[in-house]
């Protein structure tokens, strides 16, 4: 019964090690299905409160509207290349992520010391391939520049009372908007979301603070837009119309200081570190003196060595001058790749005191090693780092 108690505890803790500690490889593997898992849930979630709400929604389901004069004041915006051309650039932009030249090498272990390492860490132009991120840039401000023009253009036209978007048709009974329907007003948020994005973007390549900017833009853009929909959902559902926008101040001149500053924080703060650098400019140092393969060490007693830490030339064959003077004690010098002394990198040759004798020690890779006596382990003990 005891056993099996044991087992069952001990399973459990397995299984809690594996929630705590979980493998990241298998879970980022997973990351893919969890999202369309999570996306399918919100799907279905959305069908089921539609569902539910059905015979209120279903009057307000939009009829086929026959041809005709369209209400005062609204027309139907013609056909635009640019809705096709922005995602072009953007498809182009993430591609530069992916196909670059070089990227950086995945750490290793390395099975003599048991040390990370790391390689070297490749510049912008190995992170990204620039020519393609220059395309997908200029694509997506074409784009911008060209959908803003043309956006301009015609709420001008349409301004303009003189000038009437429907074409001649026979006169006939003025239609009205299916019961429940109505046309937002201009909003600033389709404009400012893409530069979220766009600045968001633009930091995944360079820099921490762009990614932080960027998703200070998008909150701001997320909760104004979140906002303005719920108050003009609200005062629909109340039977009032909808609220007049003027469509010359749909993007406030407060909305763009608060985009600059944000921009301008991001920007300094990317600046900051290279400012600094160049006002306070860090003093040369002089270049350390090179270490010596020769070693000189004593055994003053079954206490101790005289000293406890040693530095010593990485990948370079050593010379150790070792001195027992403790009488009739033997004493010797080796080298262990950790405390537990369950891998000896060099074992010496012991000694009985007085006595003197010259170790040629191997090549040791760069780490942090463990020196000890085999014949005191527990009181002669040191350190030796080799770099």
């Amino acid at each position: 019964m005891i056993e099996t108690l044991q087992s069952l505890l001990q399973g459990f803790l397995d299984w809690l090690a594996q929630v705590i500690l979980p493998d990241w490889n298998d879970v980022i593997t997973w990351i893919p299905a969890l999202l369309l898992g999570l996306v399918g849930l919100i799907l279905l979630f959305v069908v089921a409160a539609w569902w539910r709400s059905r015979e209120v929604n279903r009057p307000r389901l939009i009829g086929r509207v026959r041809e005709g004069v369209p209400p005062p004041g609204t027309h139907l915006p013609g056909p635009s290349k640019w809705p096709f051309v922005i995602p072009v650039g953007a498809v182009v932009l993430f591609a530069s992520l992916v196909l670059h030249p070089d990227r950086a090498p995945n750490p290793v272990i390395d099975p003599d010391t048991g040390q990370i390492v790391t390689g070297p860490t490749p510049d912008v132009g190995g992170l990204v391939n620039l020519p393609l991120l220059g395309l997908g840039l200029a694509v997506v401000l074409v784009g911008i520049v060209g959908w803003y023009l043309d956006a301009r253009r015609e709420w001008r036209r349409a301004e303009d009372p003189t000038w009437s978007a429907a074409p001649a048709l026979e006169p006939g009974p003025e239609p009205t908007p299916p019961p429940g329907v109505h046309l937002p007003g201009p909003s600033p948020w389709p404009f400012l979301a893409p530069i979220a994005l766009a600045v968001f973007m633009f930091g995944i390549v360079f820099s921490l603070w762009f990614v932080l900017g960027g998703l200070a833009m998008a909150i701001v853009a997320i909760a104004g837009w979140y906002r303005d929909a719920g108050r003009e959902w609200r005062g629909t559902e109340e039977g009032h119309a909808p609220p007049h926008y003027e469509a010359r101040s749909a993007i406030s001149g407060r909305l763009v200081s608060l985009y600059a500053l944000i921009a301008a924080v991001s920007l300094g703060l990317f600046f900051a570190p290279n400012y600094i650098a160049w006002v306070n400019p860090v003093p040369t140092l002089a270049p350390a003196a090179s270490l010596s393969a020769n070693l000189k060490i004593t055994a003053v007693s079954v206490l101790g060595f005289d000293t406890q830490s040693l530095t010593v030339p990485a990948d370079t064959p050593l010379t150790v001058e070792f001195d027992n003077p403790d009488a009739g004690v033997q004493h010797n010098f080796a080298i262990y790749t950790s405390s537990d002394l369950a891998t000896a990198l060099f074992e010496g040759e012991r000694i009985t005191g007085p006595a003197k004798a010259t170790y040629q020690v191997p090549p040791i890779p760069k780490g942090t090693y463990h020196f000890v006596c085999d014949v005191h382990p527990q009181t002669m003990t040191g350190t030796l780092t080799s770099q």
